[in-house]
């Protein structure tokens, strides 16, 4: 392959560095402030594939809120419906606390929204589950999603 043709192709979207976005951090009740912590992810969009990842770290002055955490999904993605109402996708996450707790994220079909869950019976993360949160711990998550094209 020719050197520009190289370059070009390394310069694509599929060769494009993870673009960083500050997802709002919400909940089905009041909403959760951060406060002095940090919450930050990153994305990448293949045509329709998209790559998201992120961590919410607490700090000393980060409040709770109540109800079930959510995370915005980045501007202008929307996860396919392809698959019909029950077709929603799954990643991975990690609740950090006095012991880690292995844990999920989904997101509905048609939805703009990462929900985040924990144990067997999938119960929702909030201000008080798996257990009560302190300043340097930590939640984050990795999902992939077919999404709506833009």
């Amino acid at each position: 392959m020719p050197v520009r043709d190289l370059l070009t192709y390394k310069s694509t979207s599929q060769w494009a560095a993870w673009t960083p976005y500050t997802p709002d951090w919400t909940s089905s009740g009041t909403d959760p402030a951060i406060g002095n912590g940090t919450l930050s992810a990153s994305y990448r969009r293949i045509g329709t594939i998209g790559f998201c990842r992120g961590v919410i770290k607490m700090g000393t002055t980060t409040t709770y809120g109540t109800g079930s955490w959510e995370v915005s999904l980045p501007d202008g993605w929307s996860a396919s419906n392809a698959l019909g109402s029950s077709g929603y996708q799954s990643g991975f996450a990690e609740c950090y606390q006095a012991t880690t707790v292995g844990a999920g994220c989904y997101v509905a079909p048609g939805g703009t929204i990462l929900n985040l869950w924990y144990g067997a019976t999938r119960a929702a993360v909030t201000g008080t589950a798996p257990a009560g949160w302190a300043a340097n711990q930590f939640v984050t998550w990795n999902i992939t999603l077919e999404l709506d094209y833009e």
